[in-house]
């Protein structure tokens, strides 16, 4: 992120994956009314300080009664006991559920709550020679929201090291990835290794601010779509159409990955 001088640079190692020892499916039965669910002073959520400074914490501000956290989809890191919140280690972007379940008592109780910054929307994109495949950002939890940022240079991104000399062209101002140039490129070997997966760390700064935020994401080669697996192409087309129509993604039976891109040669 040039003229950024908090920004991570390009040797910033890639972030531990989330721990998912303790993962839990979503709740068969649950209710949105429950008295004295925890409230965190507002549903939305803007992050505060930097990466590597230390973490912002939230805490319910009602004083809910002793009792048991835990939240969908994986990203958002709760403790469970108190429901304090590390915003900082958290993956934002993002529009998750809380879960409060009273001690002593058995009733699952839910509250929302948006953890306002960037991602991506999992996706399959198939290589055309008359389009260019782009992999865009967007904002919020909401698919909808327009582009926040432009060639002004009010935003800024840019990806962590990925060693072995692979590299993933993203433009720095808007956040958008050349998925095309990325294979050209050998993101995915030379030539490229058909299933390789490429984990990568996403730093970045949203209107003009010096916040720094960071996310992951998933990249994966396939030669054809035949060739995806079953499951993973299940997964990718339930979250997106959940993003579609603004549900919160990955409250299913297994522990939800990081946003997943997958890049096809031929169809």
């Amino acid at each position: 992120m040039p003229g950024n001088p908090l920004v991570p640079d390009s040797a910033a190692p890639l972030q531990a994956p989330p721990n998912l020892s303790n993962y839990q499916p979503f709740p068969q039965k649950y209710s949105f009314n429950c008295p004295g669910t925890p409230f965190y002073g507002d549903s939305l959520i803007y992050p505060s300080g930097n990466y590597g400074s230390p973490d912002y914490l939230i805490s319910p501000i009602n004083n809910p009664a002793p009792g048991h956290y835990h939240s969908w989809p994986v990203g958002l890191v709760i403790n469970d006991s108190t429901g304090t919140i590390d915003v900082t280690k958290s993956q934002t972007g993002m529009r998750y559920y809380i879960e409060y379940v009273q001690k002593g008592s058995n009733d699952t109780c839910l509250s929302t709550m948006i953890l306002t910054g960037a991602s991506y929307l999992d996706s399959i994109y198939v290589q055309n020679p008359r389009v260019k495949n782009i992999a865009e950002p967007y904002f919020d939890g909401n698919i909808k929201m327009k582009n926040i940022c432009n060639m002004d240079g009010n935003c800024h991104w840019v990806i962590g090291n990925l060693g072995n000399g692979r590299f993933i062209p993203m433009d720095f101002n808007t956040g958008f990835i050349d998925l095309d140039q990325s294979l050209q490129d050998g993101a995915f070997g030379n030539p490229a290794v058909n299933g390789t997966t490429v984990n990568i760390n996403i730093f970045y700064t949203l209107n003009n601010s010096n916040n720094i935020q960071s996310m992951q994401l998933q990249l994966m080669y396939y030669d054809s779509a035949s060739l995806i697996p079953a499951g993973t192409r299940a997964e990718i087309q339930n979250r997106s159409s959940n993003a579609n129509v603004n549900e919160i993604l990955g409250t299913g039976t297994a522990p939800p990955k990081p946003p997943m891109i997958i890049i096809v040669r031929n169809q």
